[in-house]
């Protein structure tokens, strides 16, 4: 009777505790009173779906998840209005919802690069662009999902701005840009643009 009080208290800290050293404690009472192996083989079943289930189907498939997570290549444009620069805010209904980018989209298959922010520019903004210049490419995780954004500098050519897809555009001084919520990877291309001669 002794030992079941013990072996009871035992479980109890256990989850209370929810700590592995405790569970090894268990275990090694029953090896060291020679209880019977039965109630030993149940509780090291219990223990190892336990810890299968709550460390190794939850983190380590979640790591294992988010190595496999899928890249986004996705193109953006720093579009020049002579002095102003264009930025566009993300609907309430997108990802990264309210937050300040330079606008473009995701790259199609076959596509190059240029062809691809021609176009998406065009279909979001209404905008005819002119690619001026390649900056650094920003590999950003958000968790979910991971972007390589692939930026340019370039200039309007011709069209009036016309969102389809965003809440709101702005058209900015050079030194007003880190004023805004800027999405976390379009934040080093804002940082390295704002080094660049124009």
């Amino acid at each position: 009777m002794e030992i079941n009080h013990r072996f009871a208290r035992e479980i109890k800290i256990i989850f209370r505790h929810n700590f592995f050293p405790i569970v090894f404690r268990a275990v090694a009472f029953f090896v060291r009173n020679h209880y019977t192996l039965k109630p030993l083989k149940l509780i090291i079943n219990f223990f190892s779906l336990f810890v299968l289930k709550k460390y190794f189907s939850i983190k380590f498939t979640r790591k294992l998840f988010n190595s496999k997570t899928i890249m986004l290549n996705v193109t953006c444009a720093i579009i020049l209005f002579q002095t102003k620069i264009l930025v566009t805010q993300r609907s309430e209904s997108m990802k990264l919802p309210l937050k300040w980018e330079f606008p473009g989209g995701k790259l199609e298959m076959g596509e190059s690069e240029e062809a691809c922010i021609i176009r998406e520019i065009k279909e979001e903004i209404n905008l005819n662009i002119l690619p001026l210049k390649k900056l650094s490419n920003c590999i950003h995780d958000y968790g979910s999902f991971q972007i390589n954004l692939i930026p340019f500098v370039a200039k309007h050519i011709s069209g009036e701005i016309h969102l389809t897809e965003h809440k709101a555009y702005q058209l900015l001084d050079k030194k007003e840009l880190l004023s805004l919520d800027w999405a976390e990877a379009d934040l080093p291309i804002v940082e390295e643009f704002l080094k660049l001669e124009l």
